[in-house]
């Protein structure tokens, strides 16, 4: 059968087209037909949620719905409130830009870019671009870290876990600093106990969002993991003690988080945290009427000004009406299963930080000073327990000690006090080859802090880093951290076939996942490893 086509300038008159023609069209005609496929799967999805329709984009295969506001701009009078709803909308809201990120300095660029904005309550969701068969997909929601007063969770791009996980992952942005974590008698008055942690009810306000909301997007919303890093872990021990989480999530993963620690940073009681605010009102000249003062204040000034007077996450108010480590050793928290980990060399981070703002390594004079400013009167134990001779440099000893006290066996305690009503399954990343995206110190950084983040979340560099690809080893390690984090979600329980059995943790074994290569494997030595005995006996 002779094909026959029209041919451009001009109607067909049954004539047949040379061979060469014809194979051009038919070329031409696969090309459209493949055009307009991608053209149809790729197009602009709206999804109907309470406050109104989105319009996300798809990229490969997850599709993006990027800045959606949670929660009213926390400006004005709603400054230091709790969170309200946000304002509905009509027309089809483009939804494949992220939001502000929250009103934070340079300070710790490496979590998140500058921004001066307030309004800045937005959230991010990432789905699987396949059919879901009718099946509602588990939920990761992930909680920047940052210090509690940097971060922005538009630093961390969600494909990677989406596409080898099928989850569903939501980010968000939560008030920061001195806006997100403030006491002060008069801000607090009309509440008893106090709110405080302004950053946490936007979690928890988030956290209800998704509830709501999240089944128009395929997911579960009786199958939500938190999870988070750094300050974003020190949150998710927030929700897990705190009575007004209860129900909003189902399982946790926390990298890098604190609570058992030397030196309280990041956690602090209320009495404390109010002494902060009261200096912190004083200094910005507001000790009369101070709520109407302070809400008057220009964002710029607050947190140009803010450093010395930051609280963390304040225990004993409303939202955590207890210390983190009294409420996980009596079994007083929020019972669902928990992946808990950190990092060998965690404080190698802050200590090249150190470095690089001063363009000069620490001496072998200034490590005893840094051991008293952080330990006090233990210092003299410390520096016999992590003599200098045992170490290549004053950084690596000092970083070391650090590491030991405030990270590894701060974990370790959390995860003896967890298992005794919750299944918990320790780890601890060990690759120390990893790239780092921050500039190079006169040390290696080793496993340090946020460094695994890559590996859970494909190129991440922070605000202000460097992006680097991950190796063929490098890149297989992070696809089975994926993958150990997704079955988790799915199942509470990170174990598949194919990958390598991740023990629970029980204080019988004190068996840890280590995250490295040629493969993660059970170790037995963390306690060990991180002379845990000493800072039991150290820190009583």
């Amino acid at each position: 059968m002779t094909d026959y086509f029209t041919p451009a300038d001009g109607p067909s008159h049954g004539v047949p087209l040379p061979v060469s023609r014809q194979i051009k069209r038919a070329l031409l005609f696969v090309f459209s037909s493949l055009f307009l496929v991608a053209a149809l799967t790729h197009a602009a999805p709206v999804i109907k949620t309470e406050g109104g329709q989105l319009s996300g984009a798809a990229d490969g295969s997850t599709v993006k719905f990027l800045g959606i506001p949670y929660a009213a701009p926390p400006v004005g009078d709603l400054r230091w409130k709790a969170p309200q709803a946000p304002a509905r909308w009509d027309a089809v809201r483009d939804a494949t830009i992220f939001g502000n990120s929250c009103a934070q300095t340079t300070a710790v660029g490496e979590f998140g870019a500058p921004s001066k904005s307030e309004d800045c309550l937005f959230l991010n969701v990432f789905v699987p671009n396949r059919p879901a068969n009718g099946k509602k997909l588990p939920v990761m929601f992930w909680i920047p870290g940052g210090g509690l007063f940097a971060g922005s969770s538009n630093e961390y791009n969600a494909k990677g876990l989406v596409e080898d996980g099928n989850v569903i992952v939501v980010t968000m942005n939560y008030r920061l600093g001195v806006l997100g974590f403030f006491a002060h008698p008069d801000i607090d008055a009309g509440y008893r106990p106090a709110l405080v942690n302004y950053g946490l009810l936007d979690q928890q306000f988030a956290l209800q969002w998704v509830r709501r909301n999240i089944a128009s997007f395929g997911g579960d919303a009786g199958n939500v993991t938190i999870f988070g890093e750094s300050a974003g872990a020190v949150s998710v021990y927030g929700h897990l003690v705190s009575p007004a989480s209860a129900g909003l999530f189902h399982k946790a993963i926390l990298e890098s988080g604190l609570t058992f620690i030397a030196k309280p940073n990041l956690v602090v009681p209320l009495a404390e945290a109010v002494v902060l605010g009261q200096r912190f009102a004083a200094a910005m000249g507001c000790k009369e009427n101070a709520a109407t003062c302070l809400r008057a204040l220009p964002v710029e000034q607050i947190i140009g000004q803010q450093m010395p007077f930051l609280t963390g996450l304040v225990t004993g108010g409303a939202v955590v009406p207890e210390a983190l480590e009294a409420a996980l050793r009596a079994g007083r928290f929020n019972r669902v299963p928990i992946i808990n980990g950190t990092n060998h060399d965690e404080w190698r981070w802050p200590v090249a930080r150190t470095e690089l703002r001063s363009g000069k390594p620490m001496q072998a004079e200034q490590y005893r000073p840094a051991l008293i400013d952080f330990f006090g009167t233990t210092a003299a134990r410390v520096e016999a327990q992590y003599p200098l001779a045992n170490f290549k440099s004053p950084s690596d000893a000092l970083a070391a000690s650090q590491t030991d006290a405030y990270f590894a066996c701060s974990a370790l305690k959390s995860n003896e006090s967890i298992a005794r009503y919750a299944p918990v399954y320790g780890y601890e990343f060990n690759y120390a080859d990893a790239p780092m995206y921050m500039p190079k110190a006169s040390f290696p950084y080793g496993a340090a802090h946020t460094i695994e983040l890559q590996f859970i979340f494909p190129q991440f560099h922070g605000g202000s880093g460097i992006m680097h690809e991950l190796s063929a080893p490098e890149k297989s390690l992070g696809l089975t951290m994926r993958r150990y984090w997704t079955n988790f979600a799915r199942s509470g329980n990170p174990n598949r076939t194919g990958l390598p059995a991740w023990p629970k943790f029980s204080r019988a074994s004190d068996l840890v996942m280590s995250m490295n290569l040629p493969k993660p494997a059970p170790i037995g030595t963390f306690r060990s490893d991180h002379q845990c005995e000493f800072w039991n006996r150290a820190l009583q």
